[in-house]
């Protein structure tokens, strides 16, 4: 089934200039780009593109309470909090100073099945697990001091056609998507 995802090229992919790369991998497996621009993030679109639930807040804390409980790590050391909540508004907090850290560059791209086929390229969102052959085991720097709350991991990608829907609309208006090719942002 033809379908169309969101990939963004966060700021870290965008510095070390790795865009095209990235995008001849995806265009080798047939995906093609219907519209892309390079953009500062601003705060509404951060507030459109993250859920900023409670749910979701407390999801990610869990997950890296999780994490670091694996590894034999105190989660208290850590983060100076071990509670689930506490530590996924922190997450939240470092992620939208990810987006912000310079241009980021937002693609809509279109293919067979190109959602799940995106996701699989880009590997693990922590990139240290990431495998070797896939974009974010391949390109990823190593981890830096503030990983823990969000890691550098070069590029997101929505997870589900409604998801993919939703975060089209954050980054794009009707107009560019009808438009197509490369915007001249603002």
């Amino acid at each position: 089934m033809t379908e169309r995802t969101l990939v963004i090229l966060k700021p870290d992919a965008v510095q070390r200039k790795l865009e095209y790369e990235i995008l001849k991998r995806f265009a080798r497996k047939g995906l093609a780009v219907v519209v892309s621009k390079r953009l500062m993030a601003k705060e509404d679109h951060l507030d459109r593109h993250f859920p900023n639930t409670e749910e979701w807040m407390m999801n990610m804390g869990e997950r890296a309470v999780g994490r670091w409980r694996a590894q034999g790590e105190d989660p208290k050391k850590i983060y100076g909090a071990d509670d689930p909540l506490e530590i996924g508004k922190m997450i939240a907090a470092e992620c939208r100073l990810y987006y912000q850290e310079g241009p980021l560059e937002a693609v809509v791209l279109e293919g067979e099945n190109a959602i799940a086929l995106v996701r699989k390229m880009l590997g693990s969102p922590l990139p240290s697990q990431a495998a070797k052959e896939t974009i974010r085991g391949y390109f990823a720097a190593p981890p830096g001091p503030r990983d823990h709350l969000a890691a550098r991991n070069l590029i997101h990608a929505s997870d589900s056609p409604k998801e993919a829907e939703r975060e089209m609309a954050v980054w794009f208006t009707p107009e560019e998507m009808a438009k197509g090719g490369r915007i001249v942002a603002e």
